[in-house]
This record gives structure tokens, C-alpha cells and sequence, in this order.
């Protein structure tokens, strides 16, 4: 494959992605942003575990959907694409889809934890003001890696050619 054509494909993977990831946190009307968040599309995280091509277009996603943040936006937009940046970078060394799965859970629960306390709350901020935001985020983020994993677990069993699909993309 030339340069130019695998360029050209980068880009359109990207976008792609980018835009499911918007979609999936923007139009699906379950809470997204805020305290109590569940956003379906941190699954996408899990691609990155099959094959590392998918991570711009989930950053870039990310650093979209957290235009709409009902906190800080500019926090959001900087810190919470950094906890999308710092999970994937995690997500992709690790060996075991399971395992992938908790970068996500536990760098959003921290990082989106500490925007919504300084977002939401007046000082001082404590560790009791602090760690409703880690739990909320943290359970809401749990749910969906867990449904992640089930469904890739479910593909692996079941359509092997799709996860070999994706890993050759």
C-alpha cells in the first residue's frame, strides 16, 4: 500500500471513529457528562486493545463529545481527553482484554473526578468531597467496560473473522 493510500485510510478511520464516538455520547439520551455518567461510547476504548489504528479517532471523538460537558468545558475538553489519551496508551499494552478494560475505569473515575469537584463544589475540596465524583464516574465507567467485555468476548467466541478484521485493519 502506498503512503498516500494508507494516509487516506488513517484519516477516514479516524474520522469515522471520531464521529461514532460523538454520536454515541451526544445523541444517545442517556447521561453522558456530569456526576452520574454512563457513556456508551468508552466500548470504543476496547478496540484499541484489538489494534491501535482506533486511537485518534477515540481522542478526537472524546475531545468533541467534551464540548458539550456540563462542567468546565475547557477542563473537560483538556483533562478528561488526557484521561481518554492515558487509558488507551495503558489499554494497549496490556495482554489481557479484562485488564484493558480498567485503565479506562480508573483513569475517568480519578481525572473526571477532580474536574467535576472543581467544576461542581465550592472550596475547600476534601477527600469527602472528592471521592462521590470517584464513584459515580467510576460505576457508571465499570458498567460499560463490562458490557465491552462481554461483547468482544462474545465476538472473539463467536465471529473470530470480525476481530481479526479489526486487527488488520
Amino acid at each position: 500500500m502506498r503512503n498516500s493510500d494508507r494516509s487516506a485510510k488513517i484519516v477516514a478511520i479516524t474520522a469515522v471513529v471520531a464521529a461514532i464516538y460523538v454520536v454515541l455520547t451526544v445523541a444517545v439520551p442517556i447521561p453522558a457528562h456530569g456526576p452520574v455518567q454512563f457513556r456508551f461510547s468508552e466500548l470504543l476504548n476496547l478496540l484499541v486493545f484489538f489494534n491501535p489504528i482506533f486511537a485518534p479517532g477515540i481522542i478526537l471523538g472524546c475531545l468533541i463529545a467534551n464540548m458539550f460537558s456540563e462542567a468546565n468545558v475547557l477542563m473537560d475538553m483538556i483533562f478528561g481527553t488526557l484521561a481518554t489519551v492515558l487509558a488507551l496508551f495503558c489499554v494497549r499494552r496490556t495482554k489481557k482484554l479484562y485488564v484493558a478494560a480498567i485503565w479506562p475505569i480508573v483513569f475517568n473515575a480519578y481525572i473526571i473526578g477532580v474536574i467535576l469537584m472543581l467544576s461542581l463544589i465550592e472550596p475547600p475540596y476534601t477527600l469527602i468531597s472528592f471521592l462521590p465524583f470517584v464513584g459515580s464516574v467510576g460505576a457508571g465507567q465499570t458498567a460499560v467496560m463490562i458490557m465491552g467485555c462481554i461483547v468482544f468476548a462474545i465476538l472473539q467466541k463467536k465471529n473470530p473473522k470480525f476481530i481479526q478484521m479489526i486487527r488488520n485493519v
